[in-house]
């Protein structure tokens, strides 16, 4: 049985060895995310709901109506997701001919890269979309906030939306991914380093000095052979 300072010694002794194995698990990940990860682009639109404007009068809010306003954005976000102003949006921003050898963009597709973020405590919603293409992101932000101005007026006719900050497309690509990828990278490589020299010090039935083995059969050593070099 090894104890913990043996284990301790055996990793020390063999450090080089798990440096290697952690550079060979990163330097995988890396031509991974070089080679079979698909730059992501997002965009990202910020929309303000509040009152009908009117010429000449100055917008004053009381309590009870920024409460009001505050509750419709859980509203308007779930419209923003809604079936119906997607698909329109799909469809008014062309977005499927833009996408070559991406296939073609559904509802439900779509719906795994778009986030709509109603900022707790205040009138906005953000709205993001990550993409393979960075023109695809933009037409499609601009299509929804379009969609969503018109079905607005529909619903909420007393309702003024008002885009805040324009889409703006981050033309450098997002790093979450790659940086998980690397990070499972680095925690395997610790792992299958780590783990592996344990494994084989626990196969390892010989003793390393003399006080293990005295510990082990609970005698006295009264001689050792001397290693010659």
């Amino acid at each position: 049985m090894k104890n913990i300072s043996e284990v301790l010694g055996g990793i020390k002794d063999k450090w080089k060895n798990i440096v290697l194995i952690v550079l060979s698990f990163l330097l995988i990940s890396s031509i991974y995310n070089i080679f079979f990860i698909n730059k992501e682009y997002e965009a990202n639109v910020k929309i303000f709901i509040g009152k009908q404007k009117f010429k000449n009068i100055t917008e004053t809010y009381n309590n009870e109506e920024i409460n009001l306003y505050q509750r419709l954005i859980t509203t308007y976000s779930e419209v923003i997701k809604s079936k119906k102003l997607i698909n329109e949006s799909i469809k008014g921003s062309k977005m499927n001919y833009l996408q070559d050898k991406y296939k073609n963009i559904n509802y439900d597709l779509l719906m795994e890269n778009l986030t709509v973020n109603p900022i707790a405590n205040t009138q906005i919603i953000e709205i993001k979309y990550k993409s393979l293409n960075p023109q695809q992101s933009y037409d499609l932000l601009y299509s929804i906030t379009e969609n969503l101005i018109s079905y607005s007026k529909e619903l909420y006719p007393n309702v003024n939306i008002t885009i805040l900050e324009q889409v703006h497309v981050n033309l450098k690509p997002l790093m979450n991914k790659k940086l998980t990828i690397i990070g499972l990278g680095l925690i395997l490589g610790l792992i299958v380093g780590i783990g592996g020299i344990i494994g084989v010090m626990y196969l390892n039935n010989t003793y390393k000095n003399q006080k293990s083995l005295e510990e082990e059969i609970g005698l006295t050593v009264i001689g050792v052979i001397p290693k010659i070099d």
